[in-house]
């Protein structure tokens, strides 16, 4: 108990599955008087107005479904409206919340490759999220949620130097990471011909 209290200024992050969790974990963190940093399902754009009323900033994934195999007519018939909707909508999620004005990160958790994460992000930016935002969620919006803003989410003196140099605009598909710094030293990207 005496841990508990020692941490309760700490960032609380609560791990909701969906939107209807997220709601939920509204109404604990106003009983108890907490303002949790909710990390979604992805789906929050299905009650977008009701998850912006919470106030709460977001941890949101990239996972996004893939396209169901329909070829088969029979196949078709397991195929739910409400799969084929979040199929079609789950990638802009992310900017739904952006226009809502809720503030969120994001997370590759739920990627079964992590290199899935920058087609996913990409994918998120052609649905109409602002490659301003994009970079916003991936710097200075986790930093702010961690308490972190002194050392981390942007490139100043003073400030842990975690940044990386690429060979176009990192949000364009055919972009190559060419280094990657951590806390300003150089860390060696592995390629197949190295």
């Amino acid at each position: 108990l005496a841990a508990w209290n020692a941490n309760k200024g700490l960032p609380q992050i609560f791990e909701v599955g969906d939107y209807r969790s997220a709601l939920r974990a509204d109404q604990i963190a106003k009983e108890f008087g907490v303002n949790y940093i909710l990390k979604g399902g992805g789906d929050e754009y299905k009650r977008v107005e009701e998850i912006r009323k919470t106030g709460s900033s977001f941890i949101i994934p990239l996972n996004f479904p893939k396209a169901y195999d329909i070829t088969n007519p029979f196949d078709a018939l397991n195929v739910s409206l409400g799969e084929m909707r979040h199929w079609e909508l789950a990638p802009a999620n992310a900017v739904m919340l952006h226009n809502a004005g809720v503030r969120f990160a994001f997370t590759t958790d739920g990627l079964k490759e992590k290199k899935e994460f920058s087609a996913a992000l990409i994918k998120a930016i052609k649905c109409g999220l602002s490659k301003e935002a994009a970079l916003s969620a991936l710097t200075t919006v986790p930093a702010s949620l961690l308490g972190c803003t002194d050392k981390l989410g942007a490139l100043r003196s003073g400030m842990l130097a975690n940044f990386f140099i690429c060979t176009k605009d990192y949000f364009e598909k055919d972009n190559v990471v060419l280094e990657n710094w951590v806390a300003g030293k150089r860390y060696v990207i592995k390629t197949s011909d190295s």
